[in-house]
């Protein structure tokens, strides 16, 4: 609170007249960045297809990334924090994300069907909503003269996927990818308890999974939990370590399998989503790593961009192939490392979509997760 005072030109006294607690000031950022979000989900409403509405909403919020960056606009709030937040605070902010997520749905639903029968419709919202979080990340690393263009591609991918139109779901593929996932191919040294930890972090966040609720999640000690590791952070970075691991051996593990760039991009994604949706995952999230120290955090980002990086060269390998549609490769590579944390989180609304349309579920959960990432969020679109 003292920092944040300093920087708004007033004394703690003052900032705490407004708000009593931190917790307070943090639930009313995650709001107004939430409202944020809506105004440029109703402005984007107003286009005339569903496809323009997503590209408008893509550009309308790179635009307002932009100006965070130049420095004319607040930033928004990274609404995964909400995690962080007292319960009480939580079920409020929560509560306003999902009637965000129903406004999203709302925007790319052709029928112009209403609650609930926009649910079928929510796992690509949330697909949407977290290509554009992560967006928000790696959007810097661009010239300010480049973010439209960077729009338009982002866009793209996300309204027509990676594949081409002509290209069908492959059942023997996407059979051969869950093998991979389920075999766990670099399971090491106390791996169920780094992915007991890691799941508590990916629930509670950094700061609500204390070495407290850990230990009691391992029905072990916190001395216990000490014993093996120095600090929080090390236990954090051992838990990305074992994330990253298992992503190469995926990797892999479908490099093995064949060499054709479309088969090879078709299987990585549905076994990364396969494995993040298994009892063996999920991976660790990305945004954990902002709570680490800079030298771990430089580390752990250093192994996030080779990823990426690997990801692009299969992409590009199979434009350069024909096998995949002329996108950004750079940005597709991200698009799939969003899509495979979105599965995550699509997973919990699977139960109330299960309920209202069994019909739906005739297709497993990583099918539901990965088709919108593969062949775009409107793949079952009968003009496509």
């Amino acid at each position: 609170m003292a920092n944040v005072a300093a920087k708004a030109g007033m004394t703690k006294a003052n900032l705490t007249y407004y708000f009593n607690r931190k917790e307070d000031l943090a639930a009313l950022c995650f709001d107004a960045a939430i409202e944020s979000y809506r105004v440029m989900i109703r402005e984007s409403s107003a286009a005339g297809c569903p496809r323009e509405r997503v590209a408008m909403l893509v550009t309308r919020y790179f635009g307002r990334t932009s100006d965070a960056i130049r420095g004319v606009a607040p930033p928004l709030a990274i609404l995964s924090d909400i995690r962080g937040l007292k319960e009480a605070d939580q079920t409020e902010a929560v509560a306003k994300y999902r009637e965000m997520l129903i406004e999203t749905a709302a925007l790319i639903d052709r029928s112009g069907a209403q609650f609930p029968d926009i649910a079928r419709t929510v796992p690509r919202a949330q697909l949407i909503l977290v290509q554009l979080f992560w967006a928000g990340a790696w959007l810097p690393q661009y010239d300010p003269s480049d973010h439209s263009a960077a729009a338009l591609r982002l866009a793209d991918i996300i309204t027509d996927g990676l594949l081409p139109s002509t290209t069908e779901w492959q059942p023997k593929w996407a059979e051969d990818a869950k093998a991979i996932a389920q075999g766990n191919p670099v399971a090491g040294d106390r791996d169920d308890f780094l992915r007991t930890a890691t799941r508590l972090i990916n629930q509670l966040g950094y700061r609500g999974a204390s070495i407290d609720r850990i230990a009691a999640a391992m029905n072990q000690t916190k001395g216990a939990i000490y014993h093996h590791f120095d600090s929080k952070d090390v236990l954090v970075t051992a838990c990305f370590e074992r994330s990253f691991s298992q992503m190469w051996g995926i990797i892999r593990a479908t490099a093995a399998m064949t060499e054709r760039p479309l088969q090879r991009l078709f299987t990585v994604v549905v076994a990364l989503i396969a494995f993040q949706l298994d009892e063996r995952g999920p991976f660790l999230r990305a945004t954990a790593m902002a709570s680490l120290p800079t030298p771990a955090k430089a580390r752990m980002l250093g192994q996030w961009n080779r990823i990426v990086l690997h990801l692009a060269s299969i992409v590009s390998d199979g434009i350069a192939a024909g096998d995949i549609r002329p996108v950004d490769a750079l940005l597709a590579a991200y698009t799939i490392i969003a899509g495979i944390n979105a599965s995550e989180e699509i997973n919990r609304f699977i139960p109330e979509i299960n309920r209202l349309y069994p019909e739906e579920m005739e297709r497993d959960v990583v099918q539901l997760c990965a088709r919108p990432l593969l062949f775009g969020v409107f793949f079952d679109d009968p003009a496509r």
